[in-house]
């Protein structure tokens, strides 16, 4: 009985341990995701010669906020993103996968 006791703990650890290194993985994948459309954002807005703080004030938000979106730090909100794709001409394709279509 002990066994068995025993490797139902082992069992339940493990699982809960690849549960959070699941859990880490989307989370590291999701931060690589918004760093590389902050990426695209700046790329974008360097090649249409806008400076940063003139989007921002197109977007009708703060520097701080457009840095932290073109750094990866923070998400635009969705009007948000639908302002940035407007202003650089983009489709939201380009921004989110980096392809246009």
């Amino acid at each position: 009985m002990y066994i068995v006791k025993n490797f139902s703990a082992i069992y339940s650890s493990f699982i809960s341990t690849m549960l959070i290194k699941y859990i880490n993985k989307g989370v590291i994948y999701l931060k690589q995701q918004y760093l590389e459309m902050g990426n695209r954002i700046k790329l974008r807005r360097k090649e249409l010669k806008i400076k940063q703080n003139e989007l921002a004030e197109l977007l009708d938000i703060s520097n701080n906020h457009m840095s932290s979106i073109e750094t990866g730090k923070q998400k635009p909100s969705m009007d948000t993103f639908i302002k940035i794709c407007e202003n650089l001409k983009v489709t939201p394709d380009y921004l989110l996968l980096g392809c246009m279509h």
